[in-house]
């Protein structure tokens, strides 16, 4: 190895004693000009075991860059604009010195706490050696998906810009779930606790599922036939169905018609010798009255009837308040053919004393119908004549009138 190299030194005297410039084709003087230097005689400034580490150097490096000659140019080559650029990053690495001091502390830090825990440190590279053999044994997936990766880029991007118009009219309904989202985690919750019984529950569902392969075909069949049997039942059914609405709606006076005749026939005679079981009796009640001694061709004026009672229409609160058992039918035969409450002015037979009227027995016939109030000597007493209010009507669904009517469905 041998290279021929020239050193310049252009001095630094000024004033009278500096050099003059050497014209063209000049020649330094024998004075200024030192014996050249060897290669060699550099290399004998080291020591042995030196000069054979560079030995050894140089022709690993040989080996290193034979066939590679331009790669090397190309690298010398690009040497310069590296430099410049690498100066330009020492530069704002200088300028941030104090982060870039904070960062190597940090990343001594960070390096500290992996040799800490060194055996999870071995197992995440354990982990992604695995990771990377197993992507390395599915090479040829792995390059076919990059493959088709542009083409679900594009049909991404199409169906994003779908999307987008879909959002806009969605974004109302998600504003409108707000609450029901808000609802749903106590739902959820419950939910979780109910899983268990449902898990059971659909386990227990395969001896079903089994049966219904017998049993949906059995039933299609029987529903097949069910059919003209329900379609003759319709017209009962019409007539029916009313009649239970009816009995229904006078549950109350059902259960009493069924109810009474045990309890009056509870009561017993006393006891009489030889007698081997009890003797019931049933409890009687009659009233007798001028109406039931006689036929009148018209109404008397204390007549209250009523053949068409509701659901506990007697002795309710408001008949009660007026001194009557049950509200009549009509009050066309009392003296005003009017009703007579305690709320309105009575007929000019009872005068001022009702409702007392309602309630108290007469003590003198003439203190009852023409003869009130008495004749001039006699001061007016308290009157028999009974309250009369209207019953009201039935619910529409029985005609809505005073009588009821129980017509046949459509």
């Amino acid at each position: 190895m041998n290279a021929q190299s020239t050193s310049i030194d252009v001095g630094q005297i000024s004033g009278g004693d500096a050099p003059e410039p050497i014209p063209e084709g000049g020649h330094l003087a024998q004075t200024q000009v030192q014996n050249q230097t060897q290669i060699d005689e550099i290399f004998q400034g080291f020591d042995q075991p030196t000069r054979e580490a560079f030995q050894s150097w140089m022709q690993n490096s040989g080996l290193a860059i034979n066939g590679r000659g331009l790669d090397l140019n190309d690298a010398f080559g690009n040497l310069g604009p590296f430099a410049s650029d690498a100066s330009d990053v020492l530069g704002t690495l200088r300028r941030q010195e104090q982060s870039l001091r904070t960062l190597v502390h940090d990343t001594g830090d960070v390096f500290a706490a992996l040799t800490e825990h060194d055996q999870a440190l071995a197992g995440a590279i354990v982990g992604a050696n695995r990771t990377f053999g197993a992507l390395a044994s599915q090479s040829r997936a792995l390059s076919d998906t990059f493959k088709i990766f542009p083409t679900f880029e594009n049909e991404s991007r199409l169906t994003l810009d779908r999307l987008k118009p879909f959002a806009e009219d969605a974004r109302p309904l998600f504003h409108d779930l707000r609450p029901v989202a808000r609802d749903l985690s106590p739902t959820l919750r419950d939910v979780r606790r109910l899983a268990p019984q449902a898990r059971r529950l659909f386990k227990n569902l395969d001896p079903l599922i089994k049966a219904s392969a017998t049993g949906l075909p059995s039933l299609s069949s029987f529903l097949r036939e069910l059919r003209p049997v329900m379609d003759g039942l319709d017209p009962f059914l019409a007539n029916f169905n009313p009649f239970l609405r009816w009995l229904d709606y006078q549950a109350p006076v059902v259960t009493d018609f069924l109810a009474n005749p045990s309890s009056s026939t509870t009561d017993f005679l006393p006891f009489q010798s030889g007698q081997s079981a009890p003797l019931h009796l049933s409890r009687q009640m009659t009233i007798i009255t001028a109406e039931s001694l006689a036929i009148y061709q018209k109404r008397l004026a204390t007549n209250r009837g009523n053949g068409y009672l509701q659901p506990f229409a007697i002795g309710n609160p408001y008949s009660s308040s007026q001194g009557e058992i049950f509200p009549s039918h009509d009050c066309n035969n009392t003296f005003g053919s009017q009703p007579v409450t305690h709320n309105t002015s009575p007929p000019q037979e009872e005068s001022g004393q009702f409702p007392f009227s309602s309630i108290v027995n007469p003590n003198d016939p003439r203190q009852v119908g023409p003869n009130f109030p008495g004749f001039p000597t006699n001061p007016p007493g308290p009157s028999a004549y009974a309250a009369c209010t209207i019953a009201p009507n039935f619910p529409s669904t029985f005609g809505g009138g005073k009588i009821p009517e129980v017509l046949p469905d459509p």
